[in-house]
């Protein structure tokens, strides 16, 4: 079996070691190239998912139940980029100092109608606890 097996080597043992070298260099190649391209589509895919703002978004709950109560069924998706009704998470709905910020809540408030804390002040002094014996 052996001697069989060096009858048919011995004669292409020239080219042999050549072929062998374009091999080796060729598989290299193919490995660098593959890690390259992973790496670029890896770090292009990074890029593409940093441009979601449902993070950043008021709208966001953080719950994994509804994470968005806009647009829940693309939250945290590559559709919620660009979305239209985004709204940075810096100006609450429940902040008052945030809303009287805004100008059509200061046109408002020049106007004789009262505050939703002076409301609440008035109808805490009006009710008064009763005590019973």
């Amino acid at each position: 079996m052996l001697h069989s097996f060096f009858l048919i080597v011995h004669p292409v043992q020239d080219y042999l070691a050549p072929v062998c070298l374009v091999v080796a260099w060729t598989i290299l190649f193919i490995l660098i190239a593959s890690f390259w391209t992973l790496t670029s589509d890896t770090v292009t895919h990074a890029k593409r998912m940093h441009q979601i703002p449902c993070a950043g978004c008021q709208f966001f709950t953080g719950d994994y139940h509804l994470k968005c109560a806009v647009h829940p069924a693309i939250a945290l998706s590559e559709a919620a980029i660009g979305c239209p009704d985004y709204r940075t998470a810096s100006l609450t709905l429940h902040s008052e100092a945030a809303c009287d910020q805004l100008p059509e809540r200061q046109a408002v408030a020049r106007t004789a109608v009262p505050s939703r804390r002076a409301s609440l002040a008035t109808s805490s002094q009006q009710t008064k606890p009763v005590s019973r014996v």
